[in-house]
């Protein structure tokens, strides 16, 4: 087949193989290696829109690379980071809240808040203290370990960490998928593990150079929204600084105004007093 351009490391990609709900069963396949759950949350997962819900108006746009619904409730969020962040926990703590939130209604009560699961995979170092490429975090007692909810859980995987060779693992194929750089490596890989050859498939029928177009433009156009973003709220706040200065020069005003009326008052001439107030002699006169 010759050289062909493919990496899941494409968010592009990676939302079209496991954000789309025609593959959901792919999905499925690969969060069972990752997640300790009951096998009836399998029977029945569903991709939501990616966009969180604002509180505020001028909240923060938060956008998620796949976010699933389980059988019973629970809140999926994986999210693929190719490159370094330097805010990537403190995101994660953020989108795993919103999810949260999201889930509360008037008249709700908060027993039926349901867990949120964040994975976050990253081809990079984000935890260079853990040795190991996969780690799951709670919240926990410092002390004793014992757990203070599980409402909430983050997975981290760092690829760097994966092991070129076969450890056993169940996630280790799923895993090496995303260090693939052309599609001969994929079909490599799926000839020794037959679990990730969906994954192939799908990618062996992809127009490559349509689909390699698509996401050049979607970049592109991805690109251009957030420099119009950045370029609206640039403008709301040179906006805000503007109506700022109006404001503050009309108060500084109305203090020169007064002070005028002081010194007419005390007799003082119109000069002095424009002298010290910085006012017109208009100004002054009509004070």
């Amino acid at each position: 087949m010759g050289k062909k351009p493919f990496s899941l490391l494409w968010d592009y990609l990676f939302s079209l193989i496991f954000g789309d709900q025609r593959h959901i069963d792919i999905t499925a396949d690969f969060l069972k290696t990752l997640l300790d759950l009951p096998g009836e949350e399998y029977q029945k997962l569903t991709i939501v829109n990616p966009f969180l819900k604002r509180m505020w108006k001028k909240d923060k746009l938060a956008i998620v690379d796949v976010r699933i619904n389980t059988r019973s409730g629970r809140v999926i969020h994986v999210e693929l980071q190719a490159d370094p962040y330097n805010f990537m926990k403190n995101r994660l703590m953020y989108y795993s809240s919103k999810l949260l939130w999201e889930q509360l209604r008037r008249g709700y009560d908060y027993n039926r808040l349901n867990q949120v699961i964040s994975i976050v995979i990253c081809n990079h170092i984000l935890i260079p203290e853990e040795p190991a490429y996969l780690n799951v975090w709670e919240m926990r007692h410092e002390q004793t370990g014992k757990r203070f909810t599980d409402l909430v859980k983050i997975i981290t995987i760092e690829l760097p960490k994966v092991p070129r060779d076969e450890n056993g693992s169940p996630e280790w194929a799923w895993l090496q998928l995303f260090k693939c750089e052309e599609i001969k490596e994929l079909k490599m890989l799926a000839e020794k593990h037959p679990e990730v050859g969906n994954v192939v498939s799908i990618v062996e029928r992809l127009n490559w150079p349509k689909r390699v177009r698509m996401y050049m433009e979607w970049k592109k156009l991805n690109r251009y929204d957030w420099e119009n973003i950045w370029q609206y709220r640039m403008d709301r706040v040179q906006e805000q600084l503007d109506e700022a200065r109006k404001q503050t020069e009309a108060a500084t005003h109305q203090v020169q105004l007064e002070h005028a009326r002081k010194m007419k008052a005390r007799g003082d001439s119109p000069e002095s007093i424009a002298e010290i107030t910085g006012l017109s002699i208009k100004d002054i006169e009509e004070a």
